[in-house]
């Protein structure tokens, strides 16, 4: 009998958030504790495991508390394939960590991919993927800002981008995402393009 999810993954900061650890999902399924023939197999939450560990700074000295970055989850706004015969563009989220003291933003980029969503019977029909598994870290880029980043905001996407079915032409399309941005001299929108954050 399988697992099932009933959280997201999730992350923590530690060290002024320069180090992030990425952890699985809290899932139920049956218990280890071994029972008996007559007895119905209890169910357990089996606790997350850590799948990757991102350090911003190999120095061994913890960073000041001057140094606190600010993290922000930058989720992709793409749309599942809507069947098997489709282009199947890669699933594409970040974290977005801002350095307070300094005009640089640092895109930390999950490695995603596509699977069949288990409960929906999609392995056993054979139809288009509709969940998303998450498997790590797999680049970071380096971004400049004219600007340091104080705090931050994903912008709501505009009306229609969540409805809309034709799919995606281009990674580029789904990783856009646009911030609302207080810094030290400014307030303002700023994007980062998919050219910006691209790991080729």
């Amino acid at each position: 009998e399988m697992n099932h999810t009933i959280t997201p993954p999730f992350v923590t900061g530690a060290e002024m958030n320069h180090t992030i650890t990425l952890w699985s999902s809290f899932a139920s399924g049956p218990s280890s504790t071994s029972t008996n023939a007559t007895t119905a197999p209890s169910t357990a939450i089996h606790p997350p495991r850590r799948l990757c560990t991102f350090r911003l700074h190999s120095d061994a000295t913890p960073p000041p508390l001057s140094s606190l970055l600010s993290v922000e989850l930058c989720p992709a706004p793409y749309l599942p394939p809507v069947s098997t015969s489709d282009e199947i563009a890669v699933p594409s989220s970040f974290l977005l960590l801002a350095e307070r003291n300094a005009g640089s933003m640092h895109a930390l980029h999950f490695h995603t991919e596509w699977k069949a969503d288990e409960n929906a019977g999609a392995a056993r029909t054979g139809a288009a993927p509709t969940a998303v598994t998450v498997r790590g870290f797999d680049y970071v880029a380096t971004l400049n800002v004219v600007h340091p980043v104080f705090s931050y905001c994903v912008a709501p996407a505009a009306a229609g981008d969540a409805t809309t079915t034709s799919s995606p032409t281009s990674l580029a399309e789904e990783i856009d995402v646009e911030l609302c941005c207080v810094q030290n001299k400014a307030v303002q929108m700023l994007t980062l393009s998919g050219a910006m954050v691209c790991g080729g």
